[in-house]
C-alpha cells in the first residue's frame, strides 16, 4: 500500500470512529470506551502526520531527482 492510500484509509476510520464517539459521548455507561477510543484515534493522528512527512520527503527527494 502506498501513503497516499494508507492516508485516505486511516483519515476515512478516523471520521468513522469520530461519528461513534459523537453518538456515545452522552452515554455515562461508555465512559471507558469513549476513552479508548480517544486513544485510538490520538494514535491514528501521530500515524497520519508521520505518513505525510514520509510522503513529503519522498516527494521532495523525487523532485531533487528529476533535476
Amino acid at each position: 500500500m502506498d501513503w497516499v492510500e494508507f492516508l485516505r484509509q486511516t483519515e476515512n476510520k478516523m471520521a468513522h470512529l469520530h461519528k461513534a464517539m459523537d453518538e456515545i459521548s452522552l452515554k455515562p455507561e461508555y465512559t471507558e470506551t469513549l476513552s479508548a477510543m480517544t486513544e485510538v484515534l490520538r494514535d491514528y493522528q501521530t500515524l497520519l502526520e508521520k505518513a505525510r512527512e514520509e510522503l513529503n520527503e519522498s516527494e521532495i527527494g523525487h523532485r531533487r531527482e528529476e533535476q
